[in-house]
């Protein structure tokens, strides 16, 4: 299977909503983890947007780290984790495709532990990153206040 997600589709990086920020000193790199909120652009690049809501059945947590530093050079990720809490409603509420994608999905995650990788346009990973890195700067200001 696949476990990487090409994007057909274009996203609006302003829906984007990071929180929970996760600074890992990786002495000199930094490692930076967030969970981003899900919205329906992701969910369409799964292939997996219901319109409804889903979690009785099965759920998706995106995630976005970046890598400071590693190799020289600043390195973005987005990751999906998919999970069935129940396999039998999820066949019966939706389209066998839909049923297909989401089970496969949470079966790669169970069998090796990885996140989905999703890939995005140059020009949107370049507004994902800058979007980020403004975030982190925002939670590391915020927190020097505290």
């Amino acid at each position: 299977m696949n476990n990487n997600i090409k994007n057909n589709k274009s996203i609006n990086i302003d829906e984007i909503i990071f929180r929970d920020l996760e600074e890992i000193d990786c002495s000199p790199d930094t490692l930076y983890i967030a969970y981003i909120d899900e919205i329906d652009d992701l969910d369409d690049m799964l292939g997996i947007n219901t319109k409804d809501n889903h979690n009785e059945c099965f759920q998706v947590n995106y995630y976005i780290s970046l890598k400071k530093g590693f190799a020289l050079k600043d390195t973005i990720e987005i990751s999906a984790l998919v999970t069935v809490f129940d396999k039998e409603m999820l066949f019966s509420n939706y389209p066998k495709e839909l049923a297909d994608t989401v089970f496969n999905l949470h079966k790669k995650l169970e069998i090796t532990g990885d996140g989905i990788l999703m890939h995005f346009s140059d020009n949107e990973l370049a507004a994902i990153d800058n979007k980020f890195k403004d975030f982190i700067e925002k939670e590391i200001e915020e927190e020097k206040e505290l």
